[in-house]
């Protein structure tokens, strides 16, 4: 980010201890103007940070005489460069989600208020893979973010309670519901049945058939709210039917035939599951 006052545009770099470069080409200094030889510095000014590499340093450099040359998405390239004291309010958001997100040796809290303070994309992606972070933190970025990352947290982020799994992929896209109802952690059944109730008809099939942890009934109210696809693939295979809810699901399945190389029994004349599966 360029200021205003200065003129100079602000940017991120990892190094190694001594302040060389990831490359090992060139020795950083802190405080003083530096001339860097070839290309120029590779500094991160939107995103690409971690392009070249991790390191234990995490500098911040006012940025003067771009040269122009290749550099990846993110990264501009600078004759001149100093080192400077940490500015996290004097860079991009984009950059202050990354740095929340992949800079080592910051506290939780640290990284928490570089996220607060980037865009929505980088508080989604820092609530399910920043380190060092509580549940609640991530609950409370996840909930800031997007309905597509609030759904990906929902089903992946670490050290989230079941309530906060629930509340955030209740807040998230019909297609996430379901995922999080057929895949998240620590979720009650009822959870998982409000969720898939809220997504797709396909997901409910898949719901029905695969959800860990539903009743019977629960299951069957979910593939009577599917396709007939599902409706037919439930009454072959998902667990913990009476035969008479089989028969209900089974008498309002497709005629379509299973795609099995074992059997070509028709979802309506199928009594009982082979052991092939349906695709």
């Amino acid at each position: 980010m360029t200021t205003e006052k200065t003129q100079y545009t602000i940017g991120c770099k990892l190094l190694q201890e001594d302040g060389t470069s990831l490359n090992g080409q060139y020795r950083y200094e802190r405080g003083r103007w530096q001339t860097v030889p070839g290309n120029g510095a590779y500094i991160a000014v939107t995103a690409g940070l971690t392009v070249g590499g991790t390191g234990p340093v995490l500098a911040y450099f006012e940025c003067a005489k771009p040269t122009g040359a290749p550099a990846p998405y993110g990264v501009q390239t600078y004759r001149r460069v100093r080192w400077i004291s940490d500015s996290p309010d004097r860079i991009s958001p984009e950059l202050r989600g990354e740095c929340a997100c992949y800079a080592p040796g910051l506290t939780g809290a640290q990284r928490v208020a570089l996220a607060a303070a980037s865009t929505e994309y980088w508080r989604g992606e820092c609530a399910r893979d920043a380190p060092d972070l509580t549940g609640d933190q991530r609950y409370a970025l996840a909930a800031a973010s997007t309905e597509y990352w609030r759904g990906l947290c929902a089903r992946d982020a670490p050290d989230l309670t079941g309530d906060q799994r629930y509340a955030l992929a209740a807040a998230s896209t019909p297609d996430l519901r379901g995922w999080c109802a057929l895949r998240a952690p620590d979720l009650t059944p009822d959870q998982r049945v409000a969720l898939a109730t809220s997504s797709t008809p396909d997901l409910r099939g898949l719901c029905a058939r695969y959800a860990p942890g539903l009743t019977g009934a629960q299951r069957v109210a979910l593939a009577a709210a599917s396709t007939e696809y599902w409706r037919g693939a439930c009454a072959c295979y998902a667990p913990g039917l009476t035969g008479e809810q089989r028969a209900e699901l089974r008498s309002s399945a497709t005629t379509k035939k299973i795609a099995s190389r074992r059997s070509s029994s028709s979802w309506r004349t199928m009594t009982r599951p082979t052991g092939s599966r349906a695709r």
